[in-house]
């Protein structure tokens, strides 16, 4: 990959080398003989990005060669630098990307890493395209997946290896640049994460921390199974409950959402500034939906503990269909362990949602500790799955491509 020193104007050193490329082309003294001409543009569009990035190290190296100066001839300079675009051998580093660890190794030898388990994952062929694709701005071989996974880690204590359905598809952003699906969420996902996106919606009124595209996934996973029961592990302001009981009450007035924290509802997880960007916003327990039914019950306390269990377990013997919903810590073991107790509660098809498996990525692809976060959600599910029968995870629900919850709708068969 090529970086840039500039941080101002045009930053994008790749974008200025392409500007270059066709001046140098369009004058070719400059850089090479007139046998490189036109065709050799039309080459250049048709070159994967890797064989691309190269090309374009070529035409700089050899530009300088010819002009003696890091500075392309025939280009503006940025207006906030009157010149010099310095780019970074970073050789050594694209290679290093390149060996990052394929996959997190856990567990012992009787108990193996994770692995992608025949059988035990539901795609919708209807959405994924299994046998490729192509149109005039993408581009999709399904055999470009694993060679995808292959690039992401090895690195043996962490997660980078993509979650995103037809990961390796290629789209055109520019009239030479692509960039893969991949790429094109995982940058969605550290924007929403850092920026801290999250916290400024809502839904009716309440503070709601639910990436869009998933909340109308989920209230279609809730409208397909129609669960008269929905017990929430992590309440924060008690946004999701809302959401979920205003979806459950169009098909089932006399459903229940059971919701508990380790804290009290009127008190937000996060601290700072970052609080109260919901303007105007209420908490949970302040919604009529909360406070003039009995739709929404809060327990405040720990669900890995008997008598908590047996308060849940009282709603849970009065439901027919029973859907779950692990949104608490994101942390490893502890989310393990709460979806090992969860489990036992949802009915034979319905789902345990399991929510920001995204968090184990951002340790592996950005090598950085969120929090004491070392592992979370997605590990834990990958554990689950493979100790337990009679579970699949159920990729239905992510035809949005973007999710926060990627391999985190668990189906009970049955």
């Amino acid at each position: 990959m090529m970086r840039s020193g500039h941080t101002g104007g045009m930053t994008n050193t790749k974008l200025l080398l392409v500007v270059c490329g066709v001046s140098m082309m369009m004058n070719v003294s400059l850089v090479m003989n007139a046998g490189l001409a036109s065709s050799s543009c039309t080459q250049q569009l048709q070159m994967s990005e890797l064989n691309y990035k190269a090309t374009l190290r070529q035409l700089e190296n050899e530009r300088k060669r010819q002009t003696g100066d890091s500075k392309c001839p025939t280009c503006q300079a940025c207006p906030e630098e009157a010149g010099q675009v310095v780019e970074v051998n970073d050789e050594e580093q694209d290679q290093q990307d390149v060996k990052v660890a394929q996959v997190a190794q856990m567990g012992t030898d009787k108990n193996p890493p994770w692995v992608w388990l025949p059988g035990r994952e539901i795609v919708d062929f209807h959405v994924w395209k299994p046998e490729g694709f192509k149109t005039d701005n993408t581009i999709y071989d399904p055999k470009e997946d694993a060679k995808l996974q292959e690039l992401f880690s090895s690195d043996k204590n962490k997660y980078a290896r993509s979650p995103i359905p037809m990961g390796s598809a290629r789209i055109r952003v520019a009239p030479a640049k692509w960039i893969t699906l991949d790429e094109f969420a995982f940058a969605h996902d550290v924007f929403f994460e850092e920026w801290q996106r999250f916290s400024f919606g809502n839904w009716l009124g309440v503070k709601c921390q639910q990436d869009p595209m998933d909340a109308f996934a989920i209230q279609d996973m809730l409208w397909r199974v129609k669960p008269d029961l929905l017990i929430e592990v992590g309440t924060n302001n008690g946004g999701g409950a809302i959401f979920y009981a205003s979806i459950m009450q169009t098909y089932n007035p006399k459903g229940h959402v059971v919701t508990l924290d380790v804290k009290p509802v009127n008190q937000n997880w996060m601290t700072g500034k970052n609080k109260d960007n919901c303007k105007g916003c209420i908490t949970g327990d302040e919604h009529p939906l909360w406070t003039n039914t009995d739709i929404i019950k809060f327990i405040q306390g720990d669900i890995t503990t008997k008598p908590v269990q047996l308060q849940v377990e009282e709603y849970v013997k009065k439901a027919k269909t029973v859907l779950v919903v692990e949104d608490a810590s994101h942390r490893y073991p502890e989310t393990l362990t709460r979806m090992k107790v969860i489990a036992k509660y949802v009915t034979p098809g319905s789902y345990m949602l399991v929510q920001d498996t995204k968090m184990d990525r951002f340790v592996g692809r950005l090598r950085k500790k969120y929090g004491n976060l070392k592992f979370g959600p997605m590990r834990s599910v990958d554990e689950f799955i493979n100790a337990n029968q009679g579970w699949q995870i159920d990729r239905t629900f992510e035809y949005y491509i973007y999710s926060q919850h990627h391999r985190g709708f668990l189906k009970r068969e049955g």
